[in-house]
């Protein structure tokens, strides 16, 4: 999988609820280890690195909320 954009662009990844997409975002923002392969961003490694490491350097996830709970 590749994604390229301009530097300082936003990409999204949506789609209905299913794995196909989970499973790549969780690998790139560092929930999942990487088994083979590397993932980078702006040319540097980011596999192997601690999720706040990923965010620091640029990249970062939101999860969906599918709810509102009343107080």
């Amino acid at each position: 999988m590749s994604l390229d954009g301009p530097a300082e662009s936003r990409h999204a990844i949506i789609g209905p609820n299913e794995r196909s997409k989970n499973h790549p975002v969780h690998l790139i923002s560092g929930r999942f280890p990487v088994t083979s392969g590397t993932i980078e961003l702006n040319g540097q490694k980011l596999d192997g690195l601690e999720p706040h490491e990923i965010n620091r350097r640029g990249l970062s996830r939101s999860f969906q909320v599918t709810s509102i709970s009343r107080a």
